[in-house]
């Protein structure tokens, strides 16, 4: 997650180096040759298309951005021949389309609007993610990179009863794995390695504790989880190269309840009335006279 994030961040970063060389284009002519990146029968496919396009694809690195870049404008292209021949056939004054694109607009724009109340309501200071940073060692100045093996064991009532800590420390792996067969557990063994961040945070508690050769017992959902630390290494994260990404996401945690909050108060201020089967009021009353129904059968 953190690589993935460090990636986008450096792609942003080269987009935003790309913008402000065209901005200083000196010709009025070179100018426009460089704001237009093709040219599909007349119609312009422009450089501000093409990096919206890169703004929203994931896995972007500085290494793959020329190549992404050129993959994109190839599907900008493809998709302005489609708009051609759409338009040509009158596809895109179907109902069907016209709905959708309305449909599209509408979400568009409450998008947009949801991104601007969240922008002004939602504040992380620095003080915030220093304190997240420091309350999570095993995400930053304690992460470890750990090779686990998982025996995963269907939820039974006989099984359940056993497998406890003292249990499964006082067996080896192989030794589980025959008692488990010996009493007919429906199980599965998965081996992996997985670095702290993509490790659910109820689990990294428990894992941030162990050492390679630990065992130790995680319920989730429906599977009890038997899980072997073969090893671990540590990774530590410098606060100076999470601090971005912290602020993002401790923003994207609050900017949910913000946006919720916002639209409840929404809902409050304006006059919404339902009809129909969407008449919470039709809907009581129909039960009501199913009631009365039923009632007259007896």
């Amino acid at each position: 997650m953190l690589k993935r994030n460090v990636s986008t961040t450096v792609s942003l970063l080269t987009m935003l180096s790309c913008a402000l060389l065209l901005g200083c284009s000196k010709s009025e002519n070179n100018q426009t040759s460089t704001q237009v990146a093709a040219r599909v029968n007349g119609a312009e496919i422009s450089i501000h298309q093409v990096n919206q396009f890169l703004k929203n694809s994931p896995g972007i690195t500085a290494d793959n951005l020329s190549a992404a870049r050129k993959q994109i404008l190839d599907k900008l292209i493809d998709e302005q021949l489609a708009v051609e021949q759409a338009g040509k056939d009158n596809i895109d004054r179907t109902p069907d389309v016209q709905m959708q694109i309305e449909a599209a607009k509408r979400q568009i724009i409450a998008s947009a609007y949801i991104k601007k109340v969240t922008l002004e309501s939602v504040k992380i200071s620095d003080e915030d993610t220093k304190t997240y940073y420091q309350e999570h060692p095993a995400l930053f100045s304690d992460r470890k990179i750990y090779t686990l093996q998982d025996i995963g064991v269907q939820r039974s009532d006989d099984i359940n009863s056993i497998l406890t800590d003292d249990f499964i420390k006082q067996k080896s792996k192989q030794d589980l794995e025959d008692w488990l067969k010996s009493h007919h557990a429906n199980f599965s063994i998965e081996s992996y390695v997985r670095p702290a961040e993509q490790v659910p945070l109820d689990m990294l508690t428990k894992l941030a504790k162990l050492n390679a050769g630990d065992v130790t017992i995680l319920d989730l959902n429906d599977i009890k989880h038997v899980i072997f630390v073969i090893n671990t290494k540590q990774a530590p994260v410098a606060y100076s190269d999470s601090a971005a990404l912290i602020k993002t996401f401790l923003f994207n945690t609050k900017a949910k309840p913000a946006a919720i909050d916002n639209l409840k108060k929404l809902r409050e201020q304006s006059n919404i009335q339902y009809f129909g089967e969407f008449d919470p009021k039709s809907a009581s009353d129909s039960k009501l006279d199913i009631s009365k129904g039923v009632a007259g059968l007896k």
